[in-house]
């Protein structure tokens, strides 16, 4: 298996620049191992892909509207997801850094979707982000004001504007990242998950509790759950430099919750949270790849008939063992989502799932390089078995 070729720790051989679109068509295209179905009748087409970097950016770009920002899904072209963008932009200059995008041209991508969407937000969001906006960036009066989506939006710009090395800009996005009101939305030094106007789409009556009420109807009334366990939450913490109150720790939770920090950021917490999900799924299911995405009868969260190819094959950049018992199941490697039985595959997209599962791609991609890179350069032995290889210390055969 070429996975095992390229990753063998035995002698790893050294994966040079002119490779990667190689690495891409084995992590993206139908030939993810023996299982992932290719169509023989259509087997020049199926070989066309292999490389096919670009045809998979294209996708991205194509959910971006002219104001710069990133559609929630393909279909809908009324609704941009805050977190979407932020995931978008990253993506974009990923693709950038690996020489596959104009950098004038995506430095005024990102600044554009900055200023869009904090120029639009409300002044009564206190800096606070709403998931959901129409296609110039205005909030939404129906979604929540949400604590995560506000540090994903930021985590992607910032990482994108480092890419780029255009430090102006980067010192753009922290001032109006500074200019948020982190105690209006902390408890004991805790993330709240965020907050509605005027009770805007409350499910239930216990999923909010209205604090700091004032007279008159414009009251925040906040949402009391709390970013306190081993979820994606890290992320706020990380992106305002405070320390995380773990509290709770679980690896059970659908896979983009330990997947998306790391789209951001190397932790080897996080690392191991997602390594534990994924063999988790493996032994209660016998597969994996169970997130949160599209199903045959709408979104679905953690619905263990759906998975999604595209994360699995971001994750296999880094761990293509994991491919292993996937490899007799019948799976189209570039789908969004699929209903494994009924073989249903997602006709639709959403951003924030390609666009992760490319950002994890590009980054450890990257560090495999860079590894290989020192190695040859050091002349030095590689490391044994129970030793890490830099921030790749698991990286499996």
């Amino acid at each position: 298996m070429l996975f095992r070729k390229i990753y063998d720790r035995s002698g790893i051989p050294s994966v040079p620049p002119f490779l990667q679109p190689i690495l891409f068509a084995i992590v993206f295209s139908g030939v993810l191992g023996d299982g992932f179905a290719r169509d023989p009748a259509n087997e020049g087409q199926s070989l066309l892909f292999m490389g096919d970097e670009a045809g998979y950016l294209n996708r991205i770009e194509s959910m971006r509207n002219e104001k710069g920002l990133y559609l929630d899904r393909r279909s809908d072209p009324s609704v941009v997801s805050t977190a979407a963008t932020g995931l978008g932009v990253l993506a974009l200059a990923e693709a950038t850094s690996r020489g596959l995008r104009d950098h004038a041209a995506t430095t005024r991508i990102v600044r554009c979707a900055f200023e869009q969407t904090v120029n639009s937000n409300s002044e009564r969001n206190r800096g606070w982000l709403s998931h959901f906006t129409d296609a110039s960036g205005s909030p939404k009066n129906s979604s929540e004001v949400s604590t995560i989506d506000t540090a994903i939006f930021y985590s992607g710009l910032l990482q994108a504007s480092r890419l780029l090395n255009d430090p102006a800009l980067e010192a753009e996005i922290r001032e109006s990242l500074n200019r948020i009101d982190v105690p209006f939305v902390t408890r004991n030094g805790i993330f709240l998950h965020g907050f509605y106007w005027n009770g805007a789409s409350i499910q239930s009556p216990d999923e909010t509790t209205q604090l700091d009420k004032k007279d008159g109807s414009d009251a925040p009334q906040f949402i009391p759950h709390l970013w306190n366990d081993s979820s994606e939450g890290v992320i706020l913490y990380h992106l305002f430099g405070l320390p995380f109150p773990m509290e709770i720790t679980r690896t059970d939770y659908p896979l983009f919750v330990y997947a998306y920090p790391l789209c951001f950021f190397d932790d080897p917490v996080y690392d191991q949270f997602l390594r534990e999900a994924i063999e988790g799924q493996i032994a209660r299911l016998g597969y994996w790849g169970v997130t949160a995405t599209d199903g045959p009868n709408g979104y679905v969260t953690f619905d263990s008939e759906v998975i999604s190819p595209v994360l699995i094959g971001g994750i296999a950049t880094k761990y293509p063992k994991y491919l292993e018992p996937l490899k007799s199941m019948n799976i189209e490697a570039t789908s969004g989502s699929m209903h494994l039985p009924s073989g249903w595959k997602s006709s639709d997209d959403l951003t924030i799932d390609l666009s992760s599962a490319y950002i994890l791609f590009s980054r450890w991609s990257r560090q495999i390089i860079e590894v290989q890179k020192s190695i040859h350069t050091r002349h030095e032995d590689l490391p044994s078995e129970t030793q890490p290889i830099s921030n790749l210390d698991a990286v499996a055969t």
